[in-house]
């Protein structure tokens, strides 16, 4: 539902919610059931398409740490869900780096 009003509510979601939606979306890449992640990088990739290098910058380092955390996650034993977190991790990463621009590229040394 989150992801589908990022979608449809672009721009006045990624201006003036952008502080909510982060707030709720990054912890629940840690949530402990593995389709929260994936929900919640689904929710993510709808709402960092388009959004401005400027609003996504203060909530990078915590967005790709999670990230990185999800793809190295061993406790997801279900092949299907932890396939479909995969994916969906590996999208908001592309996502994240292409919204980030030079920005990630210094992140991504740290991978």
């Amino acid at each position: 539902c989150r992801g589908q009003l990022c979608t449809d509510l672009e721009e006045t979601i990624q201006q003036r919610f952008h502080q909510n939606l982060f707030a709720v979306l990054i912890p629940a890449l840690e949530d402990p059931e593995p389709r929260a992640h994936a929900h919640a990088a689904s929710a993510l990739i709808n709402f960092c398409e388009g959004v401005e290098r400027d609003t996504l910058l203060p909530y990078l380092d915590p967005i790709v740490e999670r990230l990185l955390k999800l793809l190295h996650n061993p406790a997801v034993n279900q092949t299907q869900v932890r396939r479909y977190v995969q994916e969906q991790t590996i999208t908001m990463l592309a996502m994240v780096a292409y919204a980030s621009e030079d920005t990630f590229a210094k992140v991504g040394v740290l991978v």
